[in-house]
């Protein structure tokens, strides 16, 4: 008669820890093809025009995503007068968080009073974007609308914090812009 042992407590484990480390590999493999940064993007600005009302001016922009992939949209944006070192933030309200290849949107650009003279020269707006990327996606739900702000500051680590705004779109040099007529 043959002698049967129980399988010992020990042989369970190996297949815990083989488990565990299939799952590893596969979590460090998703991670790095969602971290990978994509085809860096490209952004098209036009102006479209001018609009002056008691206490402020603003302008109008139409950007497009003229690139192959994603991009991230953010507020800052620049004016630049040819001639002059001087570059003005200018307050840009987006109406989208992110835009796919091909499409785009009509914005507003809201001018200080130390920018507008910029318009009585050749001037020209640059729009700053976020490529897709984990960064971009992380910023975008923490940030964003309805994302959870400040509270969850703790769980994300540093070196993922921020959207890196490397996809720059600027339009071509306009011409001087005279203050409209129907301020009222």
């Amino acid at each position: 008669m043959e002698e049967t042992t129980a399988p010992s407590r020990n042989s369970k484990r190996p297949k815990h820890v083989l488990v565990g480390l299939l799952v590893l590999l596969l979590v460090g493999v998703v991670l790095f093809f969602a971290a990978r940064p994509s085809a860096p993007g490209r952004i098209s600005v036009r102006y479209l025009g001018r609009i002056d009302q008691p206490g402020n001016t603003r302008l109008t922009l139409a950007i497009t995503n003229v690139g192959t992939s994603l991009v991230f949209t953010s507020a800052y944006t620049e004016i630049e007068s040819n001639g002059s070192s001087n570059q003005f933030r200018v307050g840009t309200k987006m109406s989208r968080d992110r835009l796919r290849p091909g499409e785009g949107f009509v914005t507003d650009c809201m001018l200080s009073t130390e920018a507008v003279p910029a318009l009585d020269k050749r001037w020209r707006v640059t729009c700053y974007f976020g490529r897709n990327g984990i960064r971009s996606w992380i910023s975008v739900w923490q940030w964003g609308r309805n994302g959870p702000g400040p509270k969850v500051n703790w769980l994300v680590p540093n070196f993922l914090k921020g959207m890196p705004l490397t996809v720059i779109g600027t339009s071509d040099w306009n011409d001087p812009v005279p203050a409209s007529s129907n301020v009222r």
